[in-house]
């Protein structure tokens, strides 16, 4: 029901008070209390969630989404020796509690840490059903490389990540991004953009491309998509775009972007985004 005014307006001193407009007031506010209330008569962003009943909240909803939320799993690492710290999580609807664990892994090893249905910390080379996964490890020798897996728990997810950086020198390569294939996930489609902005004071061509392995210890990259084109005089802006949808082929699977010069001098000015978004079921 939209606002309501009162039916006779206000009234004045030495006004003659009616019986049937005095009623007609407080029967216009009963009547939209009692079952009338609306957006309309609800101050916008008012409403905070502890006073909303516990099963219409979306903070709750989202908090108990089976199979979506985790806590803790800290990761420490010493040499080739790992510590995972305790942590809680969502398999196949339960919830598990973890108090953590320990582990070691040999030269140029790498694997998927998980949490099973027990709140035990296992690693595995493969992929384990009903496990949430919480980190990729390598170990090269010296010290441990770890990513994150957490965002991707579990089997139905989704995450969106934003990386910006400025590019001094040519040719440039960005970090590596890894991406988890795993917990029983029978499709996966993975999105990445790769957004370059330059100033450049003369028509130079740059060569851009996406690429990707699925193994940290693993020197050959596939392309995954890749292009050149002429930066002309002043701002110039070019987006390049990869989609892979389908089953999982590996365990991870691990991104990065390269960035070159390929005829003219390098932009006086050179940045690139990468925006990387994924679905798994």
């Amino acid at each position: 029901m939209a606002t309501i005014s009162r039916p006779h307006g206000n009234y004045n001193a030495g006004d003659l008070i009616i019986a049937s407009q005095i009623n007609d007031d407080f029967n216009t506010v009963y009547s939209e209390v009692n079952g009338g209330l609306d957006n309309d008569n609800i101050k916008p962003y008012s409403l905070q969630p502890d006073r909303i009943v516990d099963e219409y909240r979306y903070d709750n909803y989202l908090k108990e989404m089976p199979n979506f939320v985790y806590s803790g799993f800290t990761l420490s690492t010493n040499g080739a020796n790992y510590t995972i710290g305790n942590g809680t999580c969502w398999i196949l609807s339960k919830k598990v509690t973890s108090p953590g664990g320990s582990g070691t892994l040999s030269n140029n090893e790498e694997g998927i840490i998980y949490c099973d249905s027990t709140g035990t910390i296992v690693k595995s080379s493969s992929i384990l059903n009903e496990h949430c996964p919480l980190y990729y490890l390598y170990y090269n020798g010296t010290s441990i490389t770890s990513w994150d897996l957490r965002q991707w728990s579990p089997a139905a997810s989704f995450m969106y990540y934003s990386y910006t950086t400025g590019i001094s020198t040519f040719p440039w390569t960005s970090s590596n991004f890894v991406i988890s294939s795993g917990n029983s996930c029978s499709y996966i489609k993975v999105s990445v953009i790769a957004d370059y902005i330059y100033s450049a004071a003369a028509s130079n061509r740059m060569n851009l491309k996406i690429q990707y392995k699925s193994s940290i210890a693993g020197t050959a990259y596939e392309l995954a998509s890749s292009d050149q084109d002429v930066v002309n005089a002043g701002s110039w802006n070019h987006p390049l775009f990869y989609m892979r949808v389908g089953l999982p082929s590996s365990n991870i699977t691990v991104f990065n972007v390269v960035n070159s010069v390929s005829a003219g001098s390098a932009p006086g000015e050179a940045r690139v985004r990468i925006l990387i978004e994924g679905h798994q079921r």
